[in-house]
């Protein structure tokens, strides 16, 4: 690691990339629209090669920033030549996240972020963890481990009424909300700023997000701690909600918090998985200290597949394990996950048949007996229940889609292009 950490972080358009320590002056020199002789000297003084051109540059330029989704270009001649960076396309963490809007803008976002940074101090922390040690314990014992089994959650799930659907609802929004502040609380405790926290889909799945951007100019560490934020912030509640499943045992709405504690600590599992880009994702490429981690790993694939087929010959080198283990295992998690869906397609088919039938009595019956929230939600669940049958075919052809992209990249270097 004592290698990987001389990085220094630079950013261009609020975007951040990671480059050695010992070429920020040779980029620091391009950026500032410096002559490509003048950028390549300076290249050839730190490493010591006196006979680089601004071609060898242009190539360095190239390897740092096109990762980043910049292309980097000579634009004039003579004295007034210059190197220019162009953005492909936008290259923030969120871009993953589609149909975005803004729930807290900044202003509100960074006020609250100031207020709970208590929450960080190692004071409060230990004094956390002993009591969620209690509390949950507590819990485990009152209910066993099948009260933090998914099976609870959805037998529990039947004895709601409409009015604890609704406070179902409301506990949940509130405990992601309080995930992302987590982030943002993380960030302003080292003196950054957040830009906005919001709601949005990955892939199919509904997230809400926190735009931590910023973070990038902390160390390595400091994002550890902006990473497992959220995860933190969303163990604080689950800690409350197993505290509160005790003290109510014996009422209706031990169901709608139980509820909530399996959701909650599922979907923080779910978070740290590293396969997707949530948080999980963030601390494995934060730990191991490797920026642009999916583009890399697909990129070591690439090479591997390559020399499989004698189509390249450059040696695969200087990674460490962390990238290789991790392209290994996202493949095995795509080949399952492809499983899955196609598992998910054919029972939402077979559902699909019964479910409207069943649904449209239960809304109509709602509406009979004058109770039109009912009827509400159970729309809201028959549209839920038919989302596999939507977006699965989606997802299978976005998963065919990447193969042939990946089988096109080893195709263009097969043949030279």
């Amino acid at each position: 690691m004592a290698e990987q950490d001389e990085l220094a972080i630079r950013s261009i358009e609020g975007s951040y990339f990671q480059l050695p320590k010992r070429l920020v002056p040779t980029i620091d020199l391009a950026l500032s629209g410096a002559q490509p002789e003048q950028v390549a000297d300076e290249l050839g003084r730190i490493t010591q090669h006196s006979c680089l051109t601004s071609d060898d540059t242009l190539l360095l330029l190239k390897r740092i920033f096109n990762p980043c989704d910049f292309d980097v270009v000579v634009v004039g001649e003579g004295p007034s030549a210059r190197f220019q960076f162009v953005r492909r396309r936008s290259a923030t963490a969120i871009d993953s996240i589609k149909l975005k809007f803004t729930v807290l803008p900044g202003s509100i976002a960074n006020y609250l972020a100031s207020v709970l940074t208590f929450m960080h101090q190692p004071a409060f922390m230990i004094a956390f963890g002993v009591s969620a040690l209690v509390s949950v314990t507590t819990y485990v014992v009152v209910f066993g481990w099948h009260g933090l089994s998914l099976t609870l959650a959805i037998t529990n799930q039947d004895l709601l009424s409409t009015g604890q659907v609704v406070v179902q609802i409301a506990i949940m929004i509130f405990s992601y909300l309080f995930h992302e502040m987590g982030h943002c609380s993380a960030t302003a405790r080292y003196g950054r700023t957040v830009k906005r926290v919001g709601f949005g889909l990955y892939w199919i799945f509904p997230t809400f997000f926190s735009d931590v951007t910023t973070s990038w100019e902390l160390t390595r560490k400091q994002r550890m701690v902006v990473d497992v934020g959220g995860i933190y912030f969303q163990f604080v509640i689950s800690a409350f909600l197993g505290a509160a499943c005790v003290v109510f045992a014996k009422s209706d709405i031990v169901y709608t918090l139980q509820i909530c504690l399996v959701m909650n600590l599922f979907s923080m599992l779910i978070s740290l998985n590293p396969m997707l880009k949530f948080d999980g994702y963030w601390l494995y490429a934060d730990w191991f200290n490797i920026s642009n981690l999916r583009r890399k790993s697909i990129d070591f694939l690439r090479r591997c597949v390559g020399r499989l087929l004698l189509t390249e010959n450059a040696e695969i080198r200087g990674c460490g394990w962390a990238l290789p283990a991790y392209s290994v295992a996202s493949v095995a998690y795509g080949v399952l996950f492809a499983c899955y869906i196609a598992f998910a397609v054919i029972s939402a088919t077979h559902s699909a048949v019964r479910t409207p039938q069943f649904a449209s009595h239960q809304i109509i019956g709602r509406i009979v007996e004058g109770d039109y929230l009912g009827a509400l939600v159970a729309s809201g669940s028959l549209l839920i229940s038919l989302i596999p049958l939507i977006f699965c075919p989606v997802l299978l052809l976005s998963a065919f889609s990447g193969i042939a992209t990946f089988a096109r990249q080893i195709a263009r270097k097969e043949s030279g292009v």
